[in-house]
């Protein structure tokens, strides 16, 4: 299993590197470049306000799935059934309750089309999740890494075509890059219901028996509930950012912007957390496999992370400059404290993963549901104040406090066999690559040089202190890996 994380954790290193990110930073960037900061915020609050109630439309589906399929192969097609039945009930759910909230909420009148149009993307990606759920439950781990990228790969090509193509111009609006992403996801969904369908997945009637439904439903609540809460914590700032501030619109704009490296890191971050669910979740009653694949995961993870977390936290005026063309101090700062929050937001995924795994998923949705609280009174008393800079303050210190008490609870149980070495030495890791960018940072060398050495010697501590180990890699056992 450790050999097929390593497999597969290369796969989605090259896939969401050379397609999510160039998404992000090369179209989503240059969109937000044509429409402005103010229309770019505005998109961006009403998309994540569609968010908040994705809960409803995914309900905890998509990691019970993985979970179930993943422990019960010679039943997991007969019961994938009856799931996608519930899935699409949950949809119409969903659209309902935007609908409700979207008046409740007094946005104006011109707001309804856009919201109404994001919450059917929000509809076509929840499904494609759910397939994809299906399917590395299954055991297709490498084709689930190809889906997952490819309504961006179809988005990239679209994309580029408005944004380039003068014949497409007309369409360089909001409305028009809402629309491409209806058609990419549409594209994706339909192919990944395909591959299941060749796989044995037969809809054999449309409304099945309702006791079966109910009990789907009690045994999704803790995990839609989770889902709640993480939406929440990680995406009601901006909606709050957008409707608590003077000036809205603009400084969620600029906190989209300080986001944008952000949310390209942590797609490859979840991605592994959506590997590792179905993995960890293989491995729940075999302890010494369960805890080498969770310590390899960690480390790997944790060296990523903390470099990306470094350069964007030092270099954050070079890169809002290379970025935006931008030399506000206002940009940099929020850019600089949101790539602080990256490095225990990233390792969330990992341990929301495990939680969920050996099933202790309500404890996490305690965890969650404080993170959430703390969230929201933060939020609501710093935004109308400090904007954008205070919604980035927040998200450190939510980021941070899940993080820790996650981590305390897994070692104080016992959930995994964690040495005190191995959380001395990961400090000590972490303290150190700290300190060594910090020092790289006050030479007088030119910025691309002093991220050369910062990485180099992050990377040379990390082997230095076996955080990352060729050996380990290499001494995988075969019986330990799966094939599809």
């Amino acid at each position: 299993m450790k050999r097929e994380f390593v497999v597969n954790v290369s796969l989605l290193l090259v896939s969401n590197l050379l397609i999510k990110v160039y998404f992000l930073l090369g179209i989503d960037r240059n969109f937000q470049l044509a429409l402005g900061a103010e229309q770019y915020g505005l998109y961006y609050s009403l998309f994540n306000f569609t968010l908040v109630f994705q809960f409803i439309n995914d309900f905890g589906l998509q990691n019970l799935i993985n979970r179930f399929v993943s422990q019960n192969r010679d039943d997991s097609l007969k019961r994938l059934q009856e799931f996608a039945v519930m899935k699409i009930l949950l949809s119409t759910i969903y659209i309902g309750v935007i609908v409700i909230m979207c008046k409740a909420a007094n946005y104006p009148s011109d707001y309804w089309i856009l919201i109404f149009h994001l919450a059917i993307n929000q509809v076509l990606a929840s499904a494609i999740s759910f397939n994809r759920a299906g399917i590395s439950g299954l055991g297709f781990y490498r084709q689930d890494s190809f889906f997952s990228v490819m309504d961006r790969f179809i988005l990239i090509l679209m994309g580029s075509a408005l944004l380039w193509i003068p014949f497409f111009h007309s369409y360089l609006n909001i409305h028009g890059f809402i629309w491409i992403q209806s058609i990419s996801l549409a594209i994706t969904f339909i192919l990944t219901y395909i591959f299941l369908k060749k796989k044995g997945l037969v809809f054999q009637r449309l409304f099945p028996d309702v006791i079966p439904i109910k009990n789907l439903l009690i045994s999704t609540l803790p995990f839609a509930f989770i889902y709640l809460c993480g939406s929440i914590y990680n995406k009601a700032d901006v909606v709050l950012l957008h409707r608590l501030h003077e000036h809205g619109a603009e400084q969620a704009g600029i906190y989209a912007s300080a986001m944008r490296l952000f949310e390209a890191a942590s797609m490859f971050s979840l991605a592994i957390g959506g590997l590792l669910l179905a993995m960890f979740s293989r491995l729940h009653e075999q302890a010494d496999k369960l805890s080498g694949l969770f310590k390899l995961s960690v480390k790997w993870l944790l060296v990523g992370t903390l470099l990306v977390s470094t350069l964007g936290f030092f270099y954050a005026a070079e890169w809002v400059d290379i970025l935006y063309k931008r030399n506000d101090p206002l940009w940099i700062q929020t850019f600089a404290i949101v790539m602080m929050a990256f490095l225990p937001a990233s390792l969330n995924f990992i341990l929301g993963a495990f939680y969920q795994a050996v099933h202790k998923e309500r404890v996490l949705l305690i965890f969650y549901a404080l993170a959430a609280i703390l969230c929201i009174l933060l939020n609501w008393k710093w935004i109308p104040e400090y904007g954008a800079q205070a919604t980035a303050i927040v998200a450190v210190v939510v980021h941070g406090t899940l993080f820790f008490i996650q981590a305390i609870y897994i070692w104080l149980k016992s959930l995994v066999n964690i040495t005190r070495d191995f959380v001395l030495f990961t400090f000590v890791f972490c303290g150190l690559s700290w300190l060594l960018a910090f020092g790289i940072y006050q030479f007088e060398l030119d910025w691309k040089v002093k991220i050369g050495l910062t990485t180099t010697s992050i990377l040379g501590i990390a082997f230095a202190f076996r955080i990352l180990s060729i050996v380990e890699m290499r001494h995988s056992s075969p019986e330990e890996t799966d094939t599809n």
